[in-house]
């Protein structure tokens, strides 16, 4: 039997075990939702198509990181309460998944929301180009002058095309049918940039395709020029639009002085087009 100083012992113990339980394991917050169904992107004057390809959210909650969601999104955020959000725009950077990044060129989207678990907000980011975003060109097709030429080893001119069936928007947009046979087309812009090295440079482009089109650089100095491919673009026979990583490439030409833009397409059979639109060259000084 036990005896009455071991029974009081006890008797003191027990709410001690289990009030030492509850510190061990506290209850668990119920996190508060945030959903993300679809973003824009808003240009203005001398911006060109509002057209854009935002792929993933980058969230971070009161200056801490959420997390990386692709869209579109419902995601967790802790803990309760007014919080400041913001939205990294990502992007699939030549379009390969697997290289996902925050895109340079577009302002974050910020919002104060007052986080509550019984409830889900959701917010509708609206993206813009960033202050000191620079415009090398920006070719929608539509202008009499174009910011490019066909190259003389093309056995074609630049033609555009006004069937609303093959315009992505606007008047027009380029559109080449190929004859059979081998072809080839291949443009290069009229104007030579002066790009910055070790800075963002990207090419934006709204494509479809029926022949593979590749998409790259000529480097020139006062001896040589030499080119070198960026991209391949994958066949496609609905709109993309694509963003194609050029300042690692052009960073690494310390001789040259200039670049311009090319874009080719070979072909081996008879009726095969690619159209093109809203391409732009973008970069940061």
């Amino acid at each position: 039997m036990m005896d009455a100083s071991k029974l009081f012992l006890l008797l003191i113990l027990v709410p001690v075990l289990f009030q030492g339980c509850e510190t061990i394991n506290p209850a668990e917050e119920i996190p508060s939702y945030i959903r993300i169904d679809s973003v824009s992107l808003e240009t203005t004057t001398g911006q060109g198509s509002n057209s854009h390809n935002i792929t993933d959210a980058w969230m971070i909650a009161q200056g801490k990181s959420v997390g990386v969601f692709e869209l579109p999104a419902l995601f967790p955020v802790l803990p309760a309460g007014p919080k400041e959000i913001v939205v990294q725009p990502g992007i699939k950077e030549n379009g390969i998944a697997n290289t996902r990044v925050i895109y340079p060129f577009y302002q974050p989207y910020q919002v104060t929301l007052n986080l509550d678990p019984t409830d889900v907000d959701t917010i509708k980011p609206v993206f813009k180009y960033t202050s000191t975003t620079q415009f090398g060109f920006i070719e929608n097709f539509d202008g009499v002058a174009l910011n490019f030429n066909a190259t003389n080893n093309s056995q074609y001119p630049l033609a555009r095309t006004g069937d609303p069936a093959h315009v992505f928007e606007g008047d027009s947009s380029l559109r080449i049918t190929f004859d059979a046979g081998e072809q080839l087309f291949e443009m290069m812009t009229t104007e030579l940039f002066n790009l910055p090295r070790g800075r963002p440079i990207f090419l934006e482009m709204d494509f479809k395709c029926e022949a593979y089109v590749t998409v790259g650089i000529f480097a020139e100095s006062q001896a040589q020029a030499i080119q070198q491919p960026l991209v391949v673009l994958n066949l496609t026979d609905v709109w993309k639009k694509i963003y194609i990583e050029a300042g690692s490439l052009i960073s690494g030409y310390n001789d040259f002085y200039s670049f311009r833009i090319f874009i080719g397409a070979q072909s081996t059979a008879g009726g095969q087009s690619i159209t093109l639109d809203n391409i732009k060259l973008l970069y940061l000084e």
